[in-house]
């Protein structure tokens, strides 16, 4: 998602609704293994971590590929090349580290430039909160970021989507939007997501419905909806109780005056 749509927290105009379901279904996937399948997504995180490791992993190739080298150099030597040996091989070798440093170097960036753009999100939604616009200008000053950061970053992204869906499955504006589409048959999160995110995309593009939408928080809503469930966030409704309290409100025995 650009940056400008970030920073304001408009909706994506530039694409379609399909291209925004499928952004917001691929967000949800993780959030779903780790809810579903801990067990899983704690392997695909590790593998994740892995490979935020290649750099350091072609460094290990350059070594390994130096030390096959090194018989063949020791033949070179015999056949009275060393001299030839000796003026190519350091330029070649210097200019392997500086290869290696520069992707470091960029993945790194650009993994700061991703949860720059992260923070924005968090901007949009809580535009009042000191500490999104405190975060942004440090992360501007990084050129990279240690896995501790990363992790309390990923929780407050996460922690504040959960709060702002939670908001917006209060408001009467959004359940007008959501409940036509929702249908109690389904208990499919994914089902529950496309359904999401085509309303209310729909709804933000055409200004009925001023509110930031990025798939994160659509994805946070469908998670919730499906915990909720359908009954109880749309029996919310034009001030009707949740089904879930109506029904414990049917089974509650009936007492007496004065018991």
């Amino acid at each position: 998602m650009h940056s400008q749509q970030k920073a304001t927290g408009m909706a994506p105009l530039d694409r379609d609704i399909v291209a925004f379901q499928a952004e917001v279904e691929h967000t949800l996937r993780p959030l779903h293994m780790r809810e579903a399948a801990p067990s899983v997504a704690a392997r695909q995180r590790g593998f994740a971590q892995f490979a935020c490791l290649g750099p350091i992993v072609l460094v290990g190739i350059g070594f390994l590929a130096v030390l096959v080298f090194l018989p063949l150099a020791s033949i070179v030597i015999d056949q009275g090349y060393g001299l030839i040996l000796a003026i190519v091989l350091p330029p070649i070798l210097l200019l392997t580290a500086r290869w290696l440093g520069r992707i470091n170097a960029q993945n790194q960036q650009q993994e700061v430039y991703r949860y720059q753009q992260m923070i924005d999100e968090l901007i949009a939604l809580e535009p009042d909160e000191p500490h999104w616009t405190e975060t942004r200008e440090r992360l501007q000053q990084q050129t990279r970021l240690g896995a501790a950061e990363r992790e309390q970053l990923d929780r407050e992204w996460e922690a504040a989507h959960a709060r702002y869906a939670a908001a917006l499955l209060e408001r009467q504006d959004v359940l007008v939007v959501i409940c036509p589409v929702l249908r109690t048959d389904t208990r499919d999160v994914f089902t529950i997501a496309r359904r999401l995110s085509g309303a209310l995309h729909q709804a933000v593009q055409q200004g009925t419905l001023p509110i930031p939408l990025f798939p994160m928080l659509v994805a946070t809503m469908s998670m919730q909806v499906i915990r909720r469930g359908v009954g109880n966030v749309c029996g919310m409704l034009n001030g009707q109780r949740p089904l879930a309290a109506q029904s414990a409100e049917q089974q509650a025995p009936m007492r007496e005056p004065g018991e």
